[in-house]
């Protein structure tokens, strides 16, 4: 008997869904299913495979064959709309609780159309498809309006060609390149019947726009908010250069006039360090004076803490560039390309890019460097760098610390490389506990006729003080484990679908091979395309060692092939010879690693 679909996220379906979809997905597949393992796996809780795919009209289309066979086809996210709408209609529903946490956003006075619905995967995905293709279901109760890459707003239906034409402006608006001379295409044929004239729509939102008369009948339009805020700081300049003041600013009818866009006074002030320092008393008034700092230089620094943070990964966010430096520096990027001895600027997927820092560039030289002397056949334990001195102590110190700061890559003797010039005790860290275990699991998993129900000996014992439980540690490996929830606490592993890692393995080497990689790795819409099978491509090349060497800086990852040896006596890093090693420089430590 098929279980019935249910109103709420169940891990069971979702897993049987996604390997079904993973069969139809691969290269050279003809539609046709075959999971031998489903009746061990799911046969008790879903029924028969065929019946479970014909309960599933949202996900898939059954197209029948000869006798007993079949194919399948993914159903069309317009069928799985329609089903859900039908839902709507019908009777209460999971999709009528989703309505109303949609409505409920839409509902909040001024609403921008962002629509955010907490762990919607979870809760709806696999009922009601995505927020996207839901909302557009429903095209009596919502417009959805398209943005950059995946980015949409939600309005309900009655404000969708209103919220269209406030997106056209903001978008001109937002233009590096904008005067506040806008045109948008066709106004009167495409919104005029709805909104009236152009001039009279931007009247019609001053909490929006600005209007600026010009000379006869023309005019130019700024932001609301960017006006404001010239106001407000012209006001402020005002005060701040009174050679009576005393520290205290007060902007008469701010609560009124400026609050409701640009927030508290205090809020302001604080939003622009480019301006003003703020220094806080214990009984928390609070007094301002003008910051002397150079523009420039203060948004180098600020733009520096964030790259120096452990957690930035390569994306660049400033706050609110276009109102604190745009006008004084031009746009962010084209202000980091002015400073190419700092950042280094590198294109994404449209207009997007990431940042890296330049002196990131000499560490990774070094450490691949000492990668490569270490990856020497017959190198003893003593390492030392003829032209370190020279060309990488001036900016990254001693061999020595330096070393130390990639634990997970070096093992250092105590001690050693801490004085100039002097040579380095070290060898290869040590391949921890996470690849032995890697390696069990997936011996028990090639066992022929393995259910995926595994059970490492003394897992408790000699794993989880260091790797945690083995749930925990599987589902952290997406790169290389699936883990199936069945009832109740138990769950089963398996492989992850091979013919998607060799096409992701086949994107990464095509990148490496690229005449300007430089080990930043970017696989377009990897998230969209291979993150619900693999994980995050971060997890993903973390999980092949045996593939990738990865060198990070923070968070920010550099991968490069992983490398064979070098065959004695050839140069180890281009146009660079293996270096005569000066044995007594540490031939004591050596011999205790010996």
């Amino acid at each position: 008997m098929v279980r019935p679909v249910l109103d709420a996220y169940d891990p069971v379906v979702a897993n049987a869904i996604r390997e079904i979809k993973e069969q139809i997905n691969s290269r050279g597949s003809d539609g046709r299913v075959s999971l031998p393992h489903w009746d061990d796996r799911y046969g008790e809780l879903l029924g028969p495979l065929r019946a479970f795919i014909e309960s599933r009209p949202d996900k898939f289309a059954v197209i029948p064959g000869e006798g007993d066979e079949y194919t399948v086809v993914k159903a069309r996210k317009r069928d799985r709309g329609e089903r859900a709408a039908k839902e709507d209609r019908g009777h209460g529903s999971l999709a009528k609780e989703a309505l109303a946490e949609i409505e409920e956003q839409l509902n909040v006075p001024r609403h921008d159309g962002r629509v955010s619905i907490p762990h919607w995967k979870e809760r709806y995905e696999a009922e009601l498809g995505s927020l996207r293709t839901f909302c557009k279901s429903f095209p009596d109760k919502f417009s959805v309006i398209a943005g950059d890459g995946r980015h949409f707003r939600v309005v309900k239906s009655e404000n969708g060609t209103a919220m269209r034409a406030l997106r056209e402006v903001e978008e001109q608006l937002d233009h590096p390149d904008c005067d506040g001379k806008l045109l948008i295409p066709r106004w009167n044929e495409r919104y005029g019947k709805e909104l009236g004239t152009f001039e009279d729509f931007l009247k019609s939102r001053p909490d929006k726009f600005t209007i600026v008369p010009g000379a006869g009948a023309s005019f130019t339009v700024v932001k609301t908010r960017d006006a404001l805020a010239q106001k407000a700081l012209a006001e402020l300049d005002r005060q701040l250069d009174d050679p009576d003041f005393q520290g205290h600013v007060w902007i008469p009818d701010w609560n009124v006039v400026y609050e409701p866009i640009l927030g508290p006074l205090r809020g302001f002030l604080e939003s622009r360090p480019d301006k003003f320092t703020v220094t806080f008393a214990d009984d928390r008034s609070f007094t301002v004076e003008k910051c002397d700092d150079d523009l420039a230089e203060r948004a180098v620094r600020e733009i520096e803490e964030q790259l120096n943070d452990p957690k930035h990964e390569g994306r660049l966010r400033v706050s609110r560039w276009n109102e604190r430096y745009k006008d004084v520096l031009g746009s962010l990027k084209g202000f980091l390309e002015r400073y190419p001895e700092k950042f280094k600027v590198r294109p994404s997927e449209g207009s997007k890019f990431a940042v890296t820092k330049r002196s990131d560039e000499l560490a990774l030289e070094a450490v691949r460097r000492v990668e490569a002397l270490l990856d020497v056949p017959g190198f003893d334990g003593c390492l030392q760098v003829p032209e370190w001195e020279q060309h990488f102590g001036p900016r990254l110190g001693v061999i020595g610390p330096f070393l130390e700061k990639f634990a997970e890559k070096f093992a250092v003797e105590p001690g050693s490389g801490s004085t100039a010039g002097g040579a380095v005790t070290v060898r290869r860290a040590a391949v921890g506990l996470e690849w032995e275990a890697v390696a069990q699991i997936e011996a028990q998993l090639e066992i022929p006729g393995n259910s995926g129900h595994l059970r490492i000996p003394h897992w408790n014992e000699r794993f989880a003080p260091t790797l945690g439980s083995f749930r925990r540690f599987v589902e952290g490996m997406p790169g290389r484990f699936t883990v199936i929830p069945e009832q109740g606490n138990k769950f089963s592993v398996a492989k992850v679908n091979d013919e998607i890692v060799q096409s992701a393995i086949l994107e990464v080497e095509a990148q490496f091979r690229s005449p300007d990689y430089d080990g930043f790795l970017q696989i377009p819409s990897w998230s969209e395309r291979y993150s619900p099978f693999l994980g995050t491509l971060r997890q993903f090349i973390k999980s092949r060692p045996n593939l990738y060497n990865v060198t990070n800086f923070g968070n920010v990852m550099y991968t490069f092939p992983a490398r064979a040896p070098a065959k004695l006596g050839e140069a180890s890093v281009p146009g660079r010879p293996a270096p005569e090693q000066d044995k007594s420089a540490c031939a004591a430590g050596a011999d205790r690693w010996m």
